[in-house]
C-alpha cells in the first residue's frame, strides 16, 4: 500500500518566545495546555524517537518544519543533534528537508552558517515596512522588531541562505496590500506568504481588535492580486495564489487550508504530544504521545482520520458555491466563529472569511484562467482547449465537468 507522505510541524520549545506579538494565538494556547511548567524544551530522547519514527516511514522526502513560539530558543546544539539523528535514521537516496519559521531576531553568524551548511529553508516573519510591522510585532520590552529583522536578513543573504517572508494580514496591514508587496519586491524577496489572522477575544467572544473584517481581507486579496499580475507574468511567488493556480491545473490542493481533508501534517509539542494542527492544541484533540506510541500509528489512528474528514462537512451554502473546489471551506478553525459547540468546526458555521474568498474569486477568476492557460501552454506546448464539450471531463484532470472547472466563465 502506498502511504501518502505527510509533514511534521514541530514545536521544540512549545510556545516559548522572546517576542510578545499582540496577535499570537499560540502563547495563549501554551498558558492553557502546558501551564504546569514554565520552560518548555524537547529532550534528547523525545527528539530521537521523533526522528527515528518519522524517518522509518521511508518517504522519499522527509519534511521537518520547526516552529514555535520561537524555535531558535532550542539552541544550535539541539539542531546539530537533529542533523545527527537524521543521518543515523535516514537511508541512502533519501531527501531530508529542514524548514524554520522564525521571528529572526536571534539569527547571528553561527545560525546562518548552520542554515547554509544544511540547506535549511528559513521563513522570516515580518509584516512589511517598519510602521506596519511594529504595530503588533513587539519584543518583551514593548519595542518594535523591524530593525533587528532587517539585520538578520542581511546575515542570511551574506551566507546565501534560502529564505522567504511570512506576513500576517491583520486590521492594520489589510489596508496596504500593494505597498507591502512592493516593499518585499524592493528588498529582493522572491517567496511570500500572507496569513490572515482570525482570532476571537476570549473575554468578549467577539473578534479580536487586530482582526480585519471579511470585506477588508477580500479587498486586500484583490489589491494584492492586481499588483501581482500587473506585469503579466508575476515577478515573485505568492503561496496562496500559486496554490489556487496549481489546483486549476489539476494538481491536488497543495495547502491544507484549501484541501478537502486536514491530514497534510501533524503537530508535535515539546514533550512528544501529537495534535492534528497547532490551531487544535487542545486536550480534546490530542492524538497521542510519540514517546508512548509510534508516530505512524498515531497518524493513521481512527481519531486522526475522523478529524481529517471533519472539514468536508460544509454548510449548505457551500455545496452550491462555484468556488468550493478552490477553497474547500477554508481553514476549519475559521468556521468556529460564533459556535456554541466548544469551538468545534460545524456544518452550521460558514468560514469567517467566506465573503472575502467570494469577493476575491469573482474579481480574479478571469485572470486566473488566463494565467492557468498560459502555464499549461508553457508546460505542455499546447493550449487548453477553448471549444471543449462543456459537459465533458475537464482536460486539466480535476475530475469535474469542463463547464464547472476551467471552462467556467468562458
Amino acid at each position: 500500500m502506498v502511504i501518502k507522505p505527510y509533514t511534521l510541524l514541530i514545536k521544540p520549545v512549545g510556545g516559548d518566545c522572546n517576542l510578545r506579538c499582540s496577535y499570537c494565538f499560540y502563547l495563549r494556547t501554551l498558558d492553557r495546555v502546558y501551564a504546569n511548567s514554565s520552560r518548555h524544551r524537547m529532550n534528547e530522547e523525545t527528539l530521537r524517537r521523533l526522528v527515528a519514527s518519522y524517518m522509518g516511514e521511508g518517504f522519499r522526502v522527509s519534511a521537518f518544519c520547526w516552529q514555535g513560539g520561537e524555535p531558535l530558543l532550542a539552541g544550535l546544539p539541539f539542531y546539530e543533534q537533529v542533523i545527527e539523528f537524521q543521518k543515523r535514521y535516514g537511508g541512502d537516496g533519501r531527501v531530508v528537508s529542514n524548514a524554520f519559521q522564525t521571528n529572526a531576531t536571534l539569527i547571528d553568524e553561527n545560525w546562518a552558517r548552520f542554515f547554509s551548511q544544511y540547506r535549511c529553508l528559513v521563513g522570516v516573519s515580518v509584516d512589511g515596512p517598519e510602521y506596519l510591522n511594529d504595530t503588533y510585532r513587539l519584543n518583551a520590552g514593548g519595542r518594535g522588531t523591524h530593525a533587528r529583522v532587517l539585520d538578520s536578513i542581511k546575515i542570511l543573504r551574506d551566507h546565501q541562505v534560502e529564505f522567504n517572508a511570512l506576513c500576517v494580514v491583520n486590521k492594520h496591514t489589510s489596508h496596504h496590500a500593494a505597498e507591502i508587496l512592493h516593499y518585499f519586491q524592493d528588498m529582493g524577496i522572491q517567496h511570500l506568504q500572507f496569513i490572515p489572522i482570525v482570532e476571537r477575544d476570549e473575554k468578549t467572544g467577539q473578534m479580536a481588535e487586530f482582526v480585519m473584517t471579511p470585506e477588508e481581507y477580500g479587498t486586500f486579496l484583490c489589491e494584492l492580486w492586481d499588483e501581482w499580475t500587473r506585469p503579466g507574468i508575476p515577478q515573485v511567488s505568492i503561496r496562496d495564489f500559486e496554490a489556487w493556480l496549481e489546483r486549476m491545473l489539476g494538481a491536488a490542493p497543495p495547502l491544507c487550508s484549501h484541501d478537502s481533508a486536514c491530514n497534510q501534517y501533524v503537530m508535535i509539542e515539546h514533550n512528544g504530544d501529537v495534535y492534528p494542527c497547532d490551531f487544535y492544541c487542545n486536550p480534546s484533540y490530542k492524538l497521542g504521545n510519540l514517546v508512548e506510541t509510534p508516530l505512524p500509528a498515531i497518524y493513521r489512528s481512527a481519531k486522526h482520520r475522523g478529524f481529517a474528514t471533519l472539514k468536508a462537512v460544509y454548510p449548505d451554502e457551500c455545496y452550491a458555491c462555484p468556488w468550493l473546489d478552490l477553497c474547500h471551506g477554508g481553514c476549519p478553525k475559521d468556521r468556529m466563529q460564533g459556535s456554541t459547540d466548544s469551538g468545534k468546526p460545524s456544518a452550521r458555521h460558514s468560514n469567517y472569511l467566506c465573503d472575502a474568498f467570494r469577493m476575491f474569486f469573482s474579481h480574479a477568476y478571469p485572470k486566473m484562467v488566463e494565467l492557468k492557460n498560459r502555464i499549461w501552454a508553457m508546460e505542455t506546448g499546447a493550449e487548453m482547449p477553448g471549444n471543449a464539450d462543456r459537459n465533458a471531463a475537464c482536460p486539466c484532470g480535476s475530475g469535474r465537468k469542463y463547464k464547472h472547472c476551467c471552462g467556467r466563465g468562458r
